[in-house]
């Protein structure tokens, strides 16, 4: 299929891997945020500044709330390396990737 919209944005972060895996699991709408622009990612609430225990648990499978109406599904899991989440064909996709430095 022929997407209508793709990006990619990266940060770079000088943290191994597993530092920084608690902070990319935790992440979505109304639970960690994006650690992004919250009025537009996570409805104006401020992204999390420390680590939320109840969000540490991340299962292929699972899904991760985007909006209000949006979700995406954990399809691959490496923990502390990285994770995919997608819906269905042609669906949103999201990878959050760990590389050692």
């Amino acid at each position: 299929s022929d997407p209508t919209f793709n990006a990619t944005r990266a940060v770079t972060v000088n943290a191994s891997p597993a530092e920084i895996w608690p902070w990319i699991v935790q992440m979505g709408y109304k639970r960690a945020g994006f650690y992004s622009y919250d009025r537009l990612d996570n409805d104006g609430v401020p992204s999390a500044d420390h680590l939320i225990p109840e969000y540490q648990q991340l299962e292929i499978g699972d899904s991760l709330p985007l909006s209000e109406h949006a979700f995406v599904r954990v399809t691959g899991l490496e923990p502390r390396a990285c994770f995919r989440e997608g819906h269905g064909p042609g669906a949103r996709q999201f990878d959050a990737v760990g590389v050692p430095g």
